[in-house]
């Protein structure tokens, strides 16, 4: 009996999830509508998906990583930037799906980005109680960052296996820890983090019990890496390639240089990329608005969490090309939850002024990615 009675519940908070996420993709294809519209171009779905990276997953997905560092018709930018499991990813979808690899990939971003929340939502219970993580849930499918779950996009994926391995650090379950790991880290270059994170745990436990296993852990991550390696020297004999294609897309460490500058030279000036910097202003005042939301609450997270969190901030602010775009901010995620818990406990008000500021948001900062003129990257 009790055992039914949970499967009942679980089944309603699955469904509520689903349903707040499926609404939600709602405000990013309103502001991408927008945009078309502004363009005088009909509006069209297939279109959406393949603005910016969103071509680039879908294109490797169909043809597959060339044997040099660019395409032969985009000489300027190459491929190998982005990392292949997620490219790989959309093309076993793309085998028992029709339509080809749009229509994979978008489908692919709706299942991780389904399960991504529904993770958010039993990790947040854990800490804080169902009301907040029903706020998380919603908060976090509002965010303007989430307009990559509605894209081929990684984030989908990536942030699934980031909130599977900290939920299975928070239960021991050190093997489930290391596979996420591995997939978090074949996916995008943010999956460091999670490899900084578990060395640091390492040390603690070592020097408390001498525990190994967060260290062990670490080891899958390692692994998700050396697998990009190994496949960018078997494809095009440079083991490399990657640093050589941040190069090309200008992405390198400047500790925050250039944000400064977009931020006081360009920005008063209405220089190139005014738009871009405006969007990444803004969301410099949203990522203010969280640190300062979730404060209160940061001793609720572990040692793994905290370190994830400080290393992708210092990879987003540290990485000017990068910077703080809504869907880097959604990378640090248990910012995003301690923030949300903290919305829920100020009370309703507050939770529903947060949420509304954040719906706003990703209308606008949609319409910006998919207006051309404005040259916003999503």
């Amino acid at each position: 009996m009790v055992g039914g009675r949970l499967r009942r519940a679980t089944r309603h908070w699955v469904a509520r999830v689903a349903v707040v996420f499926l609404v939600t993709r709602l405000l990013f294809v309103a502001g991408f509508a927008l945009a078309q519209a502004a363009m005088g171009r009909p509006i069209s779905v297939g279109q959406m998906m393949v603005i910016w990276d969103g071509w680039w997953y879908t294109h490797l997905a169909e043809h597959g990583y060339p044997p040099d560092l660019t395409l032969p018709d985009r000489p300027r930018f190459g491929p190998w930037g982005f990392f292949p499991l997620w490219p790989w990813t959309i093309r076993l979808f793309d085998l028992v799906l029709p339509g080809g690899a749009v229509i994979a990939g978008t489908v692919a971003a709706t299942v991780f980005g389904f399960a991504f929340l529904a993770l958010v939502r039993l990790f947040t219970a854990q800490l804080f109680g169902d009301g907040a993580a029903d706020a998380a849930v919603v908060l976090i499918a509002v965010f303007p960052g989430s307009i990559a779950l509605a894209l081929p996009y990684t984030e989908a994926s990536f942030l699934f296996y980031v909130a599977g391995a900290l939920l299975a650090a928070r239960h021991d379950r050190w093997g489930l820890v290391a596979l996420a790991a591995f997939l978090a880290c074949a996916t995008r270059s943010t999956g460091i983090a999670l490899v900084i994170g578990l060395v640091v745990l390492g040390i603690a436990a070592f020097a408390r019990r001498r525990d190994v296993r967060p260290w062990l852990a670490s080891a899958g991550g390692v692994a998700g890496l050396a697998l990009v390696v190994v496949f960018a020297w078997i494809r095009t004999g440079d083991p490399l390639i990657w640093f050589a294609a941040q190069r090309q897309w200008d992405q390198r460490f400047d500790f925050g240089v250039g944000l400064v500058e977009g931020f006081f030279v360009i920005l008063p000036d209405a220089g190139a990329e005014y738009h871009a910097y405006a969007v990444m202003a803004t969301m410099t005042v949203v990522f203010i608005i969280l640190v300062a939301l979730a404060a209160p609450l940061v001793r609720r997270l572990d040692l793994l969490e905290i370190t994830y969190s400080v290393v992708v901030i210092g990879m987003v602010f540290a990485v000017s090309n990068v910077g703080p775009r809504p869907r880097m901010i959604l990378a640090m995620l248990p910012l995003l939850i301690l923030a949300s818990a903290r919305a829920h406990a100020l009370g309703r008000g507050a939770a529903l002024v947060l949420g509304t500021a954040f719906a706003v948001l990703s209308v606008a900062i949609a319409f910006a990615t998919m207006f051309e003129p404005f040259h916003v990257t999503a």
